[in-house]
């Protein structure tokens, strides 16, 4: 049966689909996966969720990521805080943290994945796709694609 409410009160009802959750689903297309994988994946998409809303910097990003992903970063981070009249998002008044859809990963090649992620964050669901390498001792960021 529908809820018959006007959306306007809904306000404070978690609007994220039943199968999203703290976790998630992991799918690992090669069981040669290192488990690193699928967490750097993640931890990277909560943190890309602070920097979208205005919580963190984008530079917080440089650690984990080419110096190319962070300025898209930067950039795309720029242009939603225009829209949103520089004022920082709802995120931390009234949302917790992402729930995790589904996350995939693929072997993209020696020492590199490539990881796609639904997550839903507080307002709608989200893509991210990226490609991790192994590189100077840690997980980076090579390419990155949001929707």
């Amino acid at each position: 049966m529908r809820d018959a409410r006007p959306l306007d009160s809904l306000a404070g009802v978690d609007l994220a689909p039943a199968h999203f959750g703290p976790l998630g689903r992991v799918f690992m297309a090669d069981p040669g996966i290192p488990p690193e994988v699928p967490a750097t994946a993640r931890a990277a998409a909560c943190l890309l969720l602070d920097i979208f809303a205005g919580a963190r910097p984008a530079r917080h990003l440089e650690r984990g990521a080419t110096a190319e992903v962070t300025a898209k970063v930067a950039i795309r981070t720029a242009l939603m805080l225009e829209r949103r009249d520089g004022r920082a998002q709802w995120a931390r008044a009234r949302f917790a943290g992402p729930a995790f859809g589904s996350t995939a990963i693929h072997a993209a090649g020696a020492g590199a994945y490539e990881a796609t992620i639904l997550f839903h964050d507080g307002r709608r669901v989200r893509a991210c796709a990226m490609r991790l390498e192994y590189r100077r001792l840690r997980w980076t960021i090579t390419e990155l694609e949001l929707g």
